[in-house]
C-alpha cells in the first residue's frame, strides 16, 4: 500500500502538464485553497480518473512565466519529481515539443512523456497553451513505462502590471497497473506542490527582469 500512494503522490504531482478537458456539464469540486491557488477535482462522464482544475493568481510577468512553461530543460527545479526534461523541434502545426521524466519510488518504473504544445492569443486577449500528448514521436525507453494518454490547457492573462492569473485544466492516464482509485487519493498533493514552485520562480525571476530592465 505504501508504494501504491507514493506512486499516486509523485505521479499527480506531475499532472501540472495534464489535459485539457472536454466540454463537460459535471460540476468542479474545491478539493483545497491556499492562498492565491485553488484547486478543484471532478470525475468526467465517461473516465474514472478525476479531472484536474487549478486557478492560481501569480505576481509577475507573462512573457516570465511563459519562458519558464517553455524551458523543459527547467522542470527540474520546479516541476515535483521531474527528473528530467528536454525540449525537442515539434511537427509542423505545433509551437513547442518537451520531453520529460517522473521519478518514481521503487519497485516502481518512471514514467516518461513526450508531448506537444500549440499557443495562440484568444478574442480576450488572453495567452491560451493547448498540450497534448504525443507518445509515438520519439524512442521509448525499455526500463520506463511511456504516457500514452495526457492533455492540458492554460489559460494565461496579466491582470495588473504584476499580476497573472492562471486557468490550468488538465487530465492524465498514468498507464501501467495502477488503480485508478489510487490516483484519484492524491490527484491533488503534487500539482499543489508544482504549482507554489512554479509561483515562486515566476515572481523572482520576473523581479529580476525589471530590475535589469531599469539599469
Amino acid at each position: 500500500m505504501k508504494y501504491f500512494l507514493s506512486f499516486a503522490l509523485i505521479f499527480t504531482s506531475f499532472i501540472a502538464f495534464g489535459q485539457v478537458h472536454s466540454e463537460s456539464t459535471v460540476a468542479w469540486d474545491l478539493s483545497s485553497e491556499k492562498p492565491g491557488l485553488k484547486v478543484y477535482t471532478r470525475t468526467p462522464e465517461n473516465g474514472t480518473i478525476k479531472e484536474l482544475r487549478i486557478l492560481a493568481d501569480f505576481e509577475g510577468q507573462i512573457d516570465t512565466l511563459l519562458t519558464i512553461l517553455n524551458d523543459a530543460e527547467n522542470y527540474t527545479t520546479w516541476v515535483y519529481k521531474c527528473a528530467s526534461g528536454e525540449s525537442f523541434v515539434p511537427e509542423e502545426g505545433y509551437t513547442t515539443a518537451y520531453y520529460a521524466v517522473t521519478d518514481f519510488p521503487f519497485p516502481m518504473s518512471d514514467r516518461e512523456l513526450v508531448a506537444k504544445s500549440n499557443q495562440w492569443v484568444d478574442e480576450q486577449g488572453r495567452i491560451v497553451q493547448h498540450t497534448v500528448c504525443a507518445a509515438d514521436d520519439m524512442p521509448r525507453k525499455e526500463d520506463m513505462v511511456r504516457i500514452e494518454a495526457y492533455e492540458a490547457k492554460w489559460v494565461i492573462e496579466q491582470t495588473a502590471k504584476n499580476k497573472i492569473h492562471v486557468e490550468y485544466v488538465s487530465s492524465v492516464d498514468p498507464g501501467g497497473n495502477i488503480p485508478d482509485w489510487i490516483v484519484n487519493l492524491a490527484i491533488t498533493s503534487g500539482p499543489i506542490k508544482t504549482f507554489e514552485k512554479l509561483m515562486a520562480q515566476t515572481k523572482k525571476r520576473s523581479l529580476a527582469a525589471n530590475k535589469n530592465a531599469y539599469r
